[in-house]
């Protein structure tokens, strides 16, 4: 046997077991925080199911169906002049802004859900961005015809919001220069304004 294991074996008594149990349990409360503190990080990051909350089955796909058939397809529900009524703008700029949208954010892109079912489309949640913008109407007002819920009309306005700052943000959202604000200048002149 090795003369070092002798000796540890011949030093230790009943305070050395004790030292070890004490050893041990700071192991264990040092590990227990540890694992609290990474359950508390895991729980903010990700919730999952939530007791007693309502799951509306919305059928995604037939509020995408039915958004396109009226005013996406080739002879749309309604003519182009109802979508820029409603909406403040010309069909076609809305899609450059769903084509812009979906090219700056994996958000805006159609994907599937953890179980598997196809997510809201970008026609369907900018549109829901659109109207509130248009109108000032609530989140869960969407619910009805696009059947996006609140949070998810939440989320895609400030999602659209900052993809709006981040892509146009240097161009439009800038101070006028002088060049702007002779330009502005002469456009009031023109109308009858009274200048500044």
């Amino acid at each position: 046997m090795d003369p070092c294991a002798l000796f540890l074996l011949e030093d230790s008594s009943s305070d050395d077991e004790s030292d070890l149990e004490k050893l041990l349990d700071d192991d264990l409360e040092q590990t227990s925080v540890i694992l609290a503190e990474a359950t508390d990080v895991r729980s903010r990051k990700r919730k999952g199911s939530t007791m007693g909350r309502l799951c509306i089955p919305r059928n995604r796909a037939l509020s995408h169906t039915l958004l396109t058939r009226d005013y996406f397809a080739e002879v749309p529900t309604y003519p182009p002049h109802l979508f820029r009524r409603r909406y403040r703008m010309r069909r076609s700029l809305f899609n450059k802004i769903v084509a812009m949208c979906e090219d700056n954010t994996c958000y805006f892109k159609r994907k599937r859900n953890a179980a598997g079912l196809l997510g809201f489309s970008a026609h369907q949640k900018i549109y829901a961005v659109m109207r509130t913008f248009a109108y000032g109407i609530p989140a869960d007002y969407a619910d009805e015809y696009l059947r996006i819920g609140e949070d998810t009309m939440l989320e895609s306005v400030q999602r659209f919001c900052k993809v709006m700052m981040h892509v146009y943000g240097p161009i439009y959202l800038r101070a006028p220069n002088d060049e702007d604000t002779a330009r502005l200048m002469a456009e009031n002149e023109q109308w009858g304004w009274p200048g500044i």
